[in-house]
C-alpha cells in the first residue's frame, strides 16, 4: 500500500477559518479532501490537503497519512463517508481513521480519497464501522482518532470531503460568516465520550447524535 506524509502546517489559522474553508482561491481549484488537527486554542498544528490531481495519480486505494500521534486502540475502527443516500453501503467515497502498514506494530492517522472515476476499495461499506453521508456535515469530527494525551490537551481533528469544500462561500461572505462562527464557537461547548476517553469539542456531535441525524448511518 502506498502512502504520503504531510508536513506540519504553521500555527496561523483559527478553527473558524478552517471550517469555513478560508484557503487561497488558487488552492480551491483542485482542493478535494483534507484532514486537519487543531490545538487547544483552535490553531492548526497539522493539515494534509489532497488535490484532485493527486487522486487521479495515486488512485482511491492510496492512503494519505499525518505525522501527529494517533490512538492505537482505534485501529480498524475507521469512519467512512458515502455519496448516495439511497445506497449508503455501496457508494463509499472517503475513509479516515487510524492505519497501520505493519499489521498493528506502528500506527498513523490516515485516509483514503475517491478519484473522479473510482471509489476506495470498491466503494463497499464494512460493518459495523461508522458510515455517514458526505453532505450531512461541513466537517466530520475525527478527534477520537487522536492519542489520548492530545485529546486531554483539547486537540481536535476534522475531516472534510470534496462536497463540503464545494460549498465554500465566496470571499466577500467570509468575513461576515467568520464573525458568526466565532460567536457560535465562543458560546457553544458540548461534552461527549468516544470509546474510553472524554474530550471537549465545540463542533462535535457524539456517535449517537450523528447516527440519529444521518439516516443510513451505522
Amino acid at each position: 500500500m502506498n502512502q504520503s506524509t504531510s508536513k506540519t502546517a504553521p500555527r496561523i489559522a483559527a478553527l473558524a477559518s478552517f471550517l469555513l474553508g478560508a484557503l487561497p482561491i488558487a488552492a480551491l481549484a483542485s482542493h478535494s479532501d483534507d484532514f486537519t488537527v487543531t490545538d487547544g486554542s483552535g490553531a492548526i498544528v497539522e493539515q494534509l490537503i489532497v488535490t484532485e490531481e493527486q487522486e487521479l495519480i495515486y488512485g482511491p486505494d492510496h492512503v494519505y497519512t499525518l505525522n501527529i500521534a494517533p490512538d492505537p486502540s482505534q485501529w480498524q475502527n475507521w469512519t467512512s463517508l458515502y455519496t448516495d443516500p439511497d445506497n449508503p453501503t455501496i457508494t463509499i467515497s472517503d475513509i479516515f481513521g487510524v492505519v497501520s502498514f505493519d499489521n498493528g506494530v506502528t500506527f498513523q492517522l490516515g485516509f483514503n480519497s475517491d478519484a473522479e472515476d473510482a471509489l476506495p476499495f470498491g466503494g463497499t461499506w464494512v460493518a459495523p464501522h461508522y458510515n455517514f453521508w458526505e453532505d450531512s456535515l461541513p466537517a466530520f469530527d475525527a478527534t477520537m482518532y487522536l492519542s489520548l494525551d492530545l485529546q486531554a490537551q483539547e486537540y481536535h481533528a476534522y475531516f472534510r470531503s470534496d462536497n463540503a469544500l464545494n460549498g465554500i462561500p465566496e470571499p466577500a461572505s467570509l468575513s461576515l460568516l467568520s464573525i458568526g462562527a466565532l460567536s457560535m464557537f465562543a458560546g457553544t461547548r458540548k461534552s461527549r465520550r468516544w470509546g474510553q476517553t472524554r474530550a471537549r469539542s465545540q463542533r462535535s456531535l457524539d456517535g449517537a447524535e450523528l447516527a440519529e441525524r444521518n439516516p443510513g448511518c451505522s
